[in-house]
């Protein structure tokens, strides 16, 4: 340990080691005082603060934090930023915000990690929490503004995400047959039969519907930056793709017999925000339900809903358990379904695979315990 000594103005000073950089090297404070008791005291002070990871600038707060750490990123994407915001206002501001950094402990992140756990978030949107607070606390140890990051050691609770489900014939049928109805029909209809993204259906044009060999082709989506459309490629290599067309959306495109422009565009023929979206969303689910024998909401009575909730991801999921039934193998339907990675399609395969199975066993189940009541009532009779 470093001794204190005396400077030739009378005052005392002495470095404290502090901690270390991400390189190992060691970090050092050097500490003055007018006398030698005051510089014993403001050693222990440093030292109890870096052992408790303690911030030398106590005043400010994580929300005044994270706003300088977001400013320096200025080159990373508008979406980046927005993510980022949306991330720090849905869960992390709420509970951190107003603490000043020198209050924060483990126990605060991991009191929000373990809200989101009860409310079923996943695992991955809750490492994505982590990892943003995380971000920040380092950047505030990269400028000496605290010893240490008390985050690094939170936990994320082990979440199974929601398997989406497919839908069922009754389901399928409903969209085959009212597809006319509605302005949003054609898309939901493209989605179900040919597998598509949502971003690539609202990108989908005329021109992309090849009559002679009977494909879509799929070359750009798309994306939103602050609500407004704009068209961009598609995320990977893989979602450039050639998907064929079969003949029952084949005849509803010809029936349609649109020339140019968009398949599905918002009411003004433009791209669809995401506004848009969800309002073109909201209004075709409520005329499928309709249409299969619900009623709309009136003044005295609530809306009467006779069908499950139906998502664009529902449909793509969907698309993937007819190619599993159809007997199209694993590699093909990738490159259908636009993965880039095989096991993403393999994990759905599997899990069809392990549901046939399940069913099968149920049906054998059922007709066993049915067979056996048969021959009891004979017996009996």
């Amino acid at each position: 340990m470093k001794k204190a000594t005396k400077r030739a103005d009378g005052r005392y000073q002495k470095s404290v080691f502090i901690g270390r950089k991400k390189d190992g090297s060691p970090i050092r404070k050097t500490v003055y005082a007018s006398t030698q008791a005051e510089l014993n005291r403001k050693v222990a002070e440093l030292q109890h603060e870096a052992a408790t990871g303690k911030c030398i600038h106590s005043d400010i707060t994580f929300r005044r934090l994270s706003e300088i750490w977001m400013k320096q990123f200025p080159s990373l994407s508008k979406r980046w930023h927005k993510r980022k915001q949306c991330e720090l206002d849905n869960h992390l501001l709420p509970a951190l915000g107003e603490l000043k950094i020198s209050e924060l402990h483990l126990i605060n992140l991991q009191n929000v990690l373990n809200d989101m756990a009860e409310q079923g978030y996943a695992s991955s949107t809750m490492r994505k929490i982590k990892q943003c607070a995380s971000a920040i606390m380092d950047f505030a140890c990269d400028n000496d503004w605290l010893n240490r990051n008390c985050f690094l050691k939170a936990k994320v609770v082990s979440m199974e995400a929601p398997e989406t489900r497919f839908l069922d014939d009754n389901e399928i049928r409903l969209i085959t047959s009212s597809w006319e109805g509605h302005r949003f029909g054609i898309a939901a209809m493209i989605m179900l039969y040919c597998g598509l993204r949502r971003g690539e259906v609202l990108a989908l044009e005329w021109d992309d519907i090849d009559y002679k060999t009977n494909v879509i082709h799929v070359t750009k989506a798309r994306d939103i930056d602050a609500n407004k459309a704009y068209l961009k490629k598609p995320k990977t290599k893989a979602g450039t793709r050639d998907v064929p067309i079969p003949t029952v959306l084949l005849h509803a495109l010809k029936k349609l017999d649109g020339k140019h422009g968009l398949i599905a565009p918002d009411k003004d023929g433009k791209l669809m925000s995401s506004t848009a979206y969800k309002r073109a969303w909201d209004g075709y689910f409520a005329y499928l339900n309709i249409t299969a024998g619900g009623k709309p909401a009136s003044k005295y009575k609530p809306r009467v809903t006779v069908i499950k909730n139906i998502t664009s991801k529902m449909l793509r999921h969907t698309y993937c358990t007819m190619l599993y039934d159809a007997g199209v193998d694993v590699k093909s339907a990738q490159y259908f379904m636009g993965h880039s990675n095989l096991e993403t399609t393999l994990k759905i395969y599997t899990h069809l695979s392990q549901f046939r199975t399940k069913k099968s066993i149920t049906s054998l189940n059922q007709h066993v315990i049915q067979m056996m009541k048969n021959n009891s009532d004979c017996i009996v009779n």
